[in-house]
């Protein structure tokens, strides 16, 4: 499983850049709040394991820290939100405060690290200046109260917690002028119930899942429409049937053809028709670009779950680039399906019987089995900052520059949409 070919050739996205900013691991995931908006993003850092480390775990933390802020960057990252950044012991005692405007930064800071007494003086500088502490890891419903005079947010995961502890603790963080972020919210059902009882901010996969609204069904014109395009992805498809099929969905041909025309692509003369599009890009380029225009121009999607799919479809294909037994092509349709859910706002389990799938797509999106399926399973795994994944493991390194390389790909193609 997972053999590379024997060129050794690294697709350009995934070229080494210099320091440790080829091998930190780093993912963010939205924070919302009680309506769905995102006010910041949870991110997760760490080097992988078997990565050559600076000699001390200070040295260790410093560098990471710095490679994360200074070479990667805050603007790639989080764009003009905010960041939920783990802040280690290590690196309080080696820096303070990072050089960072207090505006940008939430610190999450460990409970373990919060109630040590040798860090008390910097946190309290911290706080001083400006900067929102984050009270991260708490031992269970006892933790130290006095904590929340100093932590503007408390992070809890509720899945973890009995009902009854949350209804005593939570009043409290409340009254203590703090806000509750519930973390690894797994469902809106999930995210309602923990709204219910106190939280206020949300992290989580229920981001890019259903939310049921009783009597409310995808229109069956776009499940039409996204059918076509997904029975396009195919290697066997031909390029009068690509133009044929594009070409009489009217509004499909305009949002297309004006993408293709944009700066983006940066063709030199105007592209016309689909036909032209077709004999320019190729006809499984502008398959593939009909697929992305029909996700990313679905009726009511955000910004942020757009910008998702978009990343997660192109993390599949370059996590899969040099391995035999999978299609860059098939990954990418599968990365953007992973989250027609939440785009259209409709179980996976009841989409996938109206679209003309293979089996091993089929398999791959709802059991996560096959070659594919692990792919999948791996860019889900790496999307939550679970970076010691098995599967992930196993397709080999540069995670994080694929990563990285995906979210600057769906940055820039959305904001050419």
């Amino acid at each position: 499983m997972f053999k590379r070919r024997s060129s050794t050739a690294q697709p350009a996205a995934a070229a080494s850049q210099p320091g440790l900013d080829g091998k930190v691991l780093v993912s963010r995931q939205p924070v919302l709040d009680r309506h769905l908006r995102v006010t910041g993003y949870r991110i997760a850092y760490a080097l992988p394991d078997g990565a050559q480390r600076p000699a001390s775990p200070a040295g260790e933390a410093m560098s990471l820290f710095d490679t994360v802020l200074s070479v990667i960057g805050l603007e790639r990252l989080v764009g003009q939100g905010v960041a939920h950044l783990p802040i280690s012991r290590e690196m309080l005692l080696a820096l303070g405060t990072p050089p960072v405007r207090p505006d940008r930064l939430l610190l999450r800071i460990r409970y373990a690290d919060a109630t040590d007494p040798e860090l008390e003086p910097m946190l309290q500088s911290a706080a001083n200046r400006g900067y929102t502490l984050e009270l991260d890891a708490l031992p269970g419903p006892d933790f130290d109260l006095d904590l929340l005079d100093l932590f503007g947010v408390v992070e809890i995961e509720p899945a973890g917690w009995d009902r009854d502890d949350l209804a005593v603790v939570l009043p409290e963080i409340v009254r203590r002028h703090s806000s509750a972020l519930a973390v690894n919210v797994r469902d809106h059902a999930e995210r309602d119930r923990a709204g219910e009882l106190g939280f206020t901010l949300f992290e989580g996969p229920f981001y890019g899942t259903t939310k049921i609204i009783k009597s409310r069904d995808i229109p069956t014109s776009d499940v039409h429409a996204l059918a076509s395009v997904v029975q396009l992805q195919g290697e066997d498809v031909s390029f009068e049937q690509v133009v044929e099929v594009i070409g009489r969905d009217l509004g499909l041909s305009v949002r297309l053809l004006r993408y293709i025309n944009s700066a983006y692509f940066g063709m030199a003369a105007k592209v016309s028709s689909i036909r032209d599009a077709a004999i320019k890009l190729g006809s499984r380029g502008v398959a593939r670009w009909a697929l992305t225009v029909t996700i990313i121009g679905a009726p009511n999607i955000s910004p942020e779950l757009a910008l998702m799919a978009l990343t997660r479809a192109r993390l599949c294909e370059l996590l899969g680039a040099g391995l035999d037994d999978v299609d860059g092509g098939e990954l990418f349709t599968i990365g953007l399906l992973s989250a027609a859910d939440g785009v259209f706002q409709r179980p996976l389990l009841t989409l996938i019987p109206e679209l003309p799938l293979t089996d091993s797509t089929t398999a791959a999106l709802v059991d996560h089995s096959g070659p594919a399926g692990e792919i999948l399973h791996a860019a889900l795994a790496y999307e939550r900052g679970e970076f010691g994944n098995s599967i992930l493991a196993r397709i080999g390194r540069g995670h994080g520059r694929s990563y990285r390389s995906a979210l600057d790909w769906a940055q820039t193609t959305l904001q050419a949409a």
